[in-house]
């Protein structure tokens, strides 16, 4: 249950089903609030016949921004090593190359992440 006070930002969220969950569970600590989770008796009807979820569809668009996440993660790795030994080559000098290439990787990372 969600209180009144949320639902102009529940409004606000991107996704459907259950991409909607997953992206309002990803979003609610960032905005301030507090989720708890409350256990409830599950009772399925006929095993179930009557739910809507398509796993392989509806377990995809739950696992897109894990999976988004990571990959911009990956991408900022590969692309720190490749710019340290670049700039090791180039420049002979460890530190600054650690420097430039973290500062480099760190900045495609904020920036991957932001958007």
């Amino acid at each position: 249950g969600y209180p009144l006070s949320m639902l102009d930002w529940l409004c606000q969220i991107p996704g459907e089903r259950f991409e909607y969950e997953m992206n309002m569970l990803l979003t609610a600590h960032k905005e301030g609030y507090t989720i708890t989770e409350e256990y409830i008796d599950t009772v399925y009807l006929d095993d179930n016949k009557s739910s809507h979820f398509r796993p392989l569809m509806d377990s995809f668009r739950i696992y897109l921004p894990i999976l988004m996440f990571s990959t911009s993660s990956l991408l900022s790795a590969l692309l720190d090593f490749t710019l340290l030994f670049l700039f090791q080559r180039l420049s002979h000098n460890l530190f600054l190359s650690v420097a430039a290439a973290r500062l480099c990787s760190s900045v495609f990372n904020y920036s991957m992440n932001r958007s």
